[in-house]
């Protein structure tokens, strides 16, 4: 994590683009607002870089294969139709409630197609 130059006179770190420290007052000189703008160097940049890829690297086996993703597709389908052939059984084969359990069952059906 970069950190941000510390103020000589208060140790509170500096504001960028600021010719004075907003805590103690301490008017910057020149070296200070060089020292200031190099907070963001290459090696600060590569860090951070580097700590994304990893995050990602802890997080990539969380992430679902596309095996995985089409069973999870089957098995969400295969339980809706499930679902409507009970309601309809129920029923006695009701068309009304054939229709209203089939719109019942399409919107969990949609969101979980698209978010797979």
């Amino acid at each position: 994590m970069v950190e941000s130059t510390p103020c000589p006179e208060c140790g509170r770190p500096l504001q960028r683009g600021r010719d004075n420290c907003i805590y103690c007052g301490y008017k910057l000189n020149e070296e200070d607002l060089e020292q200031l703008s190099e907070v963001l160097t290459d090696e600060a940049v590569q860090e951070q870089v580097e700590l994304a890829d990893a995050m990602l690297k802890i997080a990539a086996p969380a992430m679902m294969s596309d095996r995985a993703r089409i069973v999870a597709k089957i098995i969400v389908v295969l339980l809706s139709v499930a679902g409507i052939i009970f309601l309809s059984w129920v029923s006695n084969w009701n068309p009304f409630i054939i229709v209203a359990s089939i719109a019942l069952f399409m919107l969990p059906i949609w969101q979980v197609m698209r978010r797979l």
